[in-house]
């Protein structure tokens, strides 16, 4: 529905319009500084009739439904406005696609007059495929099928790729000359000889289209339960055009609709459709159905019972409760903890430390709070019960640490806002070397350089998954071909689990310094963390690429097309001076990071610096200020105060010392200590999230690094290099917003899952091997 109107700010966007009988879409205008769009649906309420994609980096400006009729009442003239450029709107409209139809025509025409009755017919039903692919073309037309294909491309069909306009115009023609019903009968008609042949993905199309419910159901059922892999790879991603409905009737489109429900966090829908299909599956009687049924419905009910919720008002959240007790008893656990604290604190302040500590890891597990909630409240807590001084407890966001990762955050978004990230973006994938594996090194390699500029895992696997998607299907592999996959996975690792190469590649990173003590957390500036980080991480990055390859085992490439990719390029023009803009103040900041210590200059003053700097060139305002993650920017606040509480306290010392009593005498090398702290974090990784386990394992393992002459440092890096993992779909969300970002098309779960074993074991391995580099910067071996 129609809730909201935009204003073009910045940039030029496309409107495209689609129908039932033809779902291609067709643009129809550009809309450029000043235009608006959405007032049709905003005015009669109903569901929108275009769509409106980004053309290059832009802004809009937003008026919801509510404000918008608030105006109205005060200024009635602004709804006769808008009244007005609807209209306007809608003559441009109908002129545009008047005049496009009739040039499409005319060439349509031209193509076909001079071919005979025969071939004239087979070029309109042609024109309805949704890819002219040689298989197709032969599998319906035989020896034909090479000239059809010659006169669709001389019609604008691209590799077997339809021209919308054109394929609109030859249907339009088909039913003139044919009849109405001569789509759909030949649709019908093509279903059986294409399915033969293996062209599922236009099977499918035609019976989606042109066919009921049931009946496109069973022959996705067809496809998925056939032995070729290619039928599964073309039939996977009609899986979300399946209604719940008719999945429910067969237990294997019932299995594999719920799986899609679940990679988008929605189990509770994965258990519903299961628990219907099961249902059937017992009125048929079918043993070994009902059993696949419930292990699945017992999975999913797992997750559901595990999955966070964001925090609702009362009445809803008390509904919520009631339907997961697990919640219930979570909070629960924290009061009495909390409870207890007041009881403990006036006689032991570490005591009454650590159990407020366990009550926000209670509350941050079931995720019934925001997280930013709990911090607060950890910090009220020490200041109520006497733990710590209110400066004290505030400490952290008068720190350089925190200054610093404000600006870092805020001249992310500026980069963002200048387009200087996309058209990187389009540059890396045009510049796509023509290997198969150099292709996959430069996807992992630019996944790394982007940790540079976008400090977010999530927002790197987003801008880079659909970068290898168009380069996999500009080279025609197949969904979830292993050539796919290897560039697919290849970015991910390099957008995600690598996040730690740089100081500023991620949130988690920040969050691992913070927890360090003061004295040993000032060597580690960008410079200094990027020297002691790089060697891991390039080391996981080359072998991982190399493991990949022998996992998937990718065959033969085809020559990359860039016929799209310069399109866009050409579109966006020369660098806007905005960009050059914010490329001058990256590198200044980066260098100003590293090099302003030395002349007395603080980084956090360099850091303030390019953020006014950013502010004045146009690309960071108030909208942008607000937009910053704030809920992480007070979190990282108070965990800043608390390696400084936890030293007052003594109770670092505490576990050093409880720690070395259990350990005696017995010689346990720094280099076990290490690979054991990994081995633990992927142990907790499978419960916890990743950045609660982060801080959970290094209140309890910086202590005692002492003890293994470990630095602190060494610690950190090691849980960041190991607490990335995507064995489960839902495990990491860097990783749920990969397979989204690649419409699922790029690889499987199973693909995946076994390249997240193989990360893992890489990154062990690596810990092995860069151990006498981290000893040689003196980072190991140290005096307890």
């Amino acid at each position: 529905m129609g809730e909201s109107l935009y204003l073009v700010s910045e940039g030029s966007f496309g409107v495209f319009v689609s129908s039932e009988s033809d779902p291609r879409p067709v643009r129809v205008a550009t809309l450029e500084r000043g235009a608006c769009f959405g007032e049709m649906a905003l005015l009669t309420g109903e569901r929108r009739s275009a769509t409106v994609l980004a053309d290059s980096a832009g802004e809009l400006l937003r008026l919801d439904h509510d404000r918008f009729q608030e105006l109205v009442r005060r200024d009635p003239s602004i709804g006769l406005a808008l009244s007005a450029s609807l209209s306007r709107r809608l003559r441009m409209a109908s002129q545009t696609i008047t005049e496009a139809d009739a040039a499409v025509r005319q060439q349509v025409e031209r193509q076909t007059g001079q071919a005979p009755a025969e071939i004239r017919t087979q070029i309109w039903q042609a024109g309805l495929l949704m890819e002219a692919d040689p298989v197709s073309m032969r599998a319906l037309f035989a020896a034909s099928g090479l000239g059809i294909s010659e006169h669709l491309a001389a019609l604008g069909w691209v590799n077997g790729e339809p021209s919308a306009p054109a394929a609109r115009i030859l249907k339009g023609v088909y039913v003139e000359n044919a009849g109405a019903d001569a789509p759909r009968d030949f649709a019908l008609r093509a279903i059986d000889p294409l399915v033969q042949a293996g062209s599922w993905r236009n099977a499918l199309a035609f019976a989606q289209t042109y066919s009921d419910g049931p009946t496109f159901a069973a022959l996705l059922g067809r496809a998925l339960r056939a032995e070729d892999s290619r039928a599964h790879e073309q039939a996977s991603p009609w899986l979300a055009r399946l209604r719940d409905a008719d999945a429910e009737s067969d237990v294997v489109l019932a299995v594999a609709r719920s799986a899609g429900h679940a990679a988008k966090g929605a189990h509770g829908l994965a258990v519903q459709l299961l628990q219907r299909a099961l249902v059937r599956a017992k009125v048929q009687g079918d043993g070994s159905e009902i059993a696949l049924l419930e292990t699945e419905i017992a999975r999913y009910s797992a997750l559901v019972s595990a999955a966070p919720i964001s925090p609702p008002r009362w009445g809803q959240w008390r509904a919520g409760a009631r339907a997961n007790p697990a919640r219930w008893a979570s909070v629960t656990v924290s009061l009495l903890l909390i409870m207890s604290a007041i009881v403990v604190s006036p006689h032991s302040k570490p005591g009454g430390f650590v159990l407020l500590l366990g009550a926000a890891i209670t509350l941050w597990v079931v995720a019934i709070l925001p997280e930013f909630v709990v911090y607060l409240g950890l910090v009220i807590g020490w200041v109520f019960l006497g733990i710590a001084e209110p400066a004290q407890a505030v400490r952290g966001f008068g720190s350089t640490s925190w200054i610093s990762i404000l600006a870092i955050l805020a001249i992310s978004s500026a980069l963002s806002a200048s387009g200087l990230v996309y058209r990187l973006g389009l540059l890396l994938i045009r510049r796509l070397p023509q290997g198969l594996f150099a292709q996959g090194a430069a996807c992992l390699g630019s996944g790394l350089g982007l940790t540079l500029m976008v400090p977010s895992s999530t927002a790197r696997a987003r801008l880079l998954l659909p970068t290898a998607l168009a380069a996999a299907q500009s080279q025609r592999f197949r969904d979830g071909s292993p050539e796919s996959a290897f560039l697919g996975l290849a970015a991910f690792v390099g957008a995600s689990p690598l996040l730690y190469i740089f100081l500023n590649g991620s949130s988690s990173n920040f969050l691992g310094l913070g927890l360090i003590p003061e004295a040993s957390r000032a060597r580690f500036d960008l410079a200094f963390w990027f020297v002691a980080a790089a060697p891991l991480a390039l080391f996981t990055a080359i072998s991982s690429l190399g493991v990949l390859w022998l996992i998937l085992r990718p065959g033969k490439t085809e020559a990359m097309s860039h016929q799209r990719i310069d399109l866009q390029l050409s579109l966006l023009g020369p660098l806007a001076a905005k960009e050059i803009a914010m490329a001058i103040i990256l590198v200044a900041m980066v260098i100003g990071f590293n090099v302003g210590p030395s002349f007395g200059i603080s980084t956090g003053v360099v850091g303030l610096a390019s953020l006014v700097a950013s502010a004045l060139v146009g690309c960071f305002d108030r909208q942008s200020l607000q937009s910053l993650n704030w809920d992480f920017l007070i979190s990282y606040g108070v965990i800043l105060s608390l390696p400084p509480i936890i030293s007052s306290l003594g109770i670092d010392a505490m576990i050093g010392n409880t720690l070395g009593g259990l350990i005696g005498d017995a010689k346990i090398s720094a280099l076990v200590f290490v690979l054991a702290i990994a081995l633990l974090n992927i142990g907790v990784r499978m419960v916890l999230p990743d950045d609660q386990t982060l801080l959970l394992l290094s209140i309890v393992l910086i202590p005692v690094a002492p003890v293994f002459g470990v630095h602190p440092w060494v610690v950190v890096i090691t849980l960041l290099a190991t607490f990335t993992l995507w064995l489960l779909p839902t495990q990491t969300a860097s990783y749920a917003v990969a397979y989204e970002a690649s419409e699922g098309r790029l690889f499987t779960h199973l693909q995946a899952r076994k390249a997240s074993i193989a990360f893992i074991a890489v990154t062990l391995v690596g810990l092995v091997v860069i151990f006498p580099y981290w000893r040689w910067l003196n980072l190991i071996g140290l005096t307890p």
